[in-house]
């Protein structure tokens, strides 16, 4: 009996783009399942110890380095998220230092955090849909590539099947 034989790269590269569609929409669920939970999670005030403007490349990604430390019953935490999928992508100069101007050094302000895992907190919480776009316009890119690579198992296929 006669078997289908797609070119090995094609089908790696195939399964490769159906994993990663898949992981960016594991992704995006999780982001919008904690960032909607984050609404409810519990306040406290912190206090912001870092406050800066990291540049990652040459021109145009940035990220703003901001760490804020605050208190759980009489337990200290430190964390660097600003809101849920904070780490997930760079952003633009404007964007970043406009949050370093809203988060300066020595700032008292509120800190959200999960009543479960005191460690894990926000300042911002709730569902951030620049990240959920982001990993959305990930995966569909990963779709598409998957959906290129898909004509040519098709022609093995009728090739087969023709045979």
């Amino acid at each position: 009996m006669d078997t289908v034989t797609i070119p090995e790269p094609v089908f790696w590269f195939q399964n490769l783009f159906a994993a990663l569609a898949v992981g960016f929409a594991l992704a995006a669920f999780i982001v919008a399942w904690i960032g909607n939970a984050s609404r409810s999670w519990l306040q406290t005030t912190g206090t912001i110890v870092i406050s800066e403007v990291h540049q990652i490349s040459r021109k145009t990604k940035f990220f703003p380095r901001i760490k804020y430390e605050y208190q759980v019953n009489r337990k200290s935490f430190l964390s660097r998220i600003l809101f849920i999928g904070h780490f997930i992508k760079t952003y633009t100069e404007d964007f970043s230092r406009n949050m370093v101007t809203q988060y300066p050094k020595g700032l008292e302000t509120k800190v959200y955090y999960n009543p479960t895992y005191p460690s894990l907190s926000v300042l911002e919480p709730g569902i951030n849909k620049g990240i959920i776009s982001n990993l959305i316009t990930r995966m569909i890119i990963c779709i598409i590539c998957y959906s290129l690579l898909t004509p040519l198992v098709l022609k093995e296929l009728l090739n087969f099947l023709s045979t």
